[in-house]
């Protein structure tokens, strides 16, 4: 899943660099990527990940020391 949202992400700032559309176009994409991110099932997934990421940072943490 992550992979993915990245993927989503790298398209999303290539189109927004590259495009020729103008204003209008860049609008529509701020609009909808905001859209996707006020979604509770992207929420709910942000924050799992987020967990997940603290715990490994958390684990890395210990095997260091």
């Amino acid at each position: 899943m992550g992979k993915l949202l990245w993927l989503g992400v790298g398209f999303a700032v290539g189109y927004v660099v590259g495009a020729r559309g103008g204003r209008q176009a860049y609008d529509d994409l701020v609009a909808t990527a905001q859209k996707i991110m006020d979604n509770p099932t992207v929420q709910e997934v942000a924050g799992v990940v987020q967990e997940q990421a603290n715990r490994l940072i958390d684990e890395g943490k210990r095997r260091i020391a």
